[in-house]
């Protein structure tokens, strides 16, 4: 057994091998494309939001890796998660990977620090990856309404979030995970940052999309089930928020996060779990775990950015103006796990 892993997850990681003598690949999982344009926004719903179970879960999990809770992380290891996750968007997320920043970095970012719990750091390179991270780190990690002189941590986040580590105690994978309510949607950001000013620029339309997203398919929930209304008032939603992993995680070991993290909000008497499916492979994970589809948006269905088949000086771009090469879109999902 690995020393660095709870008594209690290893005891759960054996029972699960002796259980399972291998893993499967999710089942496959279509989106729309930007024709089907009868199939974009709202989806068809049940009558009854029922119940999920997580046992048809049981042999997609993973044999050799356990999600772990981040509660106990110090802050160098929680930016450690945040770079893994950070690489892995910029790489793989559909919006992310397409959206080109602008080729020079903003002057007023030039020479100034940044200072938070997780340090005093100057913005460092102008890549997408460390875009990302400082998106994450502002937005997520941090709470970006509060003063620029006392920038508060997101205390809610390491109780949720979860980890995948190597037998050297190295992150390859996480899951960043929030309890969710209406208010986060009303929530505006310091206009006073410079940091902040700069990732926004490439972030905006990424931001508009999800935030729209989860905003209509919030209120259509709230309007269609009594309960879920009554849930996300009383702090009972969760949202997986984003989930990641390195190239020494396998992609099929992946899906133990995400099992994971509904385990989490279930044993904390949380009684539904959101998350907004950018990738077919998260609505498979999902859908495995009876997720129900809500909303969904398109990438290709409009040009909203301008086209340039290469980064321009200081305008945010893509090669032709869609905010991303895939014919598909985000799937907003629920699942009612108590």
């Amino acid at each position: 057994m690995n020393p660095l892993m709870p008594k209690e997850v290893q005891q759960k990681k054996q029972k699960r091998s002796y259980n399972n003598s291998f893993m499967r690949k999710l089942p496959g999982c279509s989106f729309p494309n930007a024709i089907e344009k009868d199939m974009h926004g709202m989806q068809p719903l049940p009558s009854v939001l029922m119940k999920a179970t997580i046992d048809a879960a049981n042999d997609y999990r993973s044999i050799k890796y356990q999600a772990i809770s981040t509660e106990q992380f110090d802050s160098a290891r929680i930016s450690q998660l945040a770079r893994v996750i950070a690489r892995s968007f910029a790489l793989n997320e559909p919006m992310a990977r397409h959206i080109q920043p602008p080729r020079n970095m903003p002057q007023y970012v030039y020479g100034k620090k940044h200072k938070d719990d997780f340090g005093e750091d100057n913005f460092g390179d102008w890549t997408k990856e460390n875009i990302m991270y400082w998106i994450i780190r502002l937005f997520v990690l941090t709470e970006p309404g509060s003063s620029l002189n006392d920038i508060q941590v997101n205390k809610q986040l390491q109780k949720y979030s979860l980890a995948i580590l190597n037998n050297e105690s190295k992150i390859i994978g996480g899951a960043l995970n929030l309890p969710l309510s209406m208010a986060d949607l009303e929530n505006e950001f310091r206009n006073n940052d410079p940091f902040i000013q700069a990732v926004y620029i490439w972030f905006q339309p990424i931001h508009h999309l999800l935030l729209g997203q989860e905003s209509e398919a919030l209120q259509t929930l709230c309007n269609h089930y009594p309960d879920f209304k009554a849930a996300l008032e009383f702090g009972k939603v969760g949202i997986h928020f984003m989930v990641a992993r390195s190239p020494s995680l396998p992609t099929e070991d992946t899906f133990e996060l995400v099992v994971a993290s509904v385990e989490r909000f279930k044993e904390l008497n949380y009684t539904y779990v959101v998350t907004a499916a950018a990738n077919q492979w998260t609505g498979a994970a999902f859908e495995l775990l009876g997720g129900v589809r809500v909303h969904f948006a398109p990438y290709r269905a409009e040009k909203k950015l301008i086209a340039s088949s290469e980064e321009l000086p200081h305008r945010v771009s893509s090669k032709d103006g869609f905010i991303s090469d895939k014919d598909s879109g985000c799937m907003f999902y629920v699942i009612r796990i108590n």
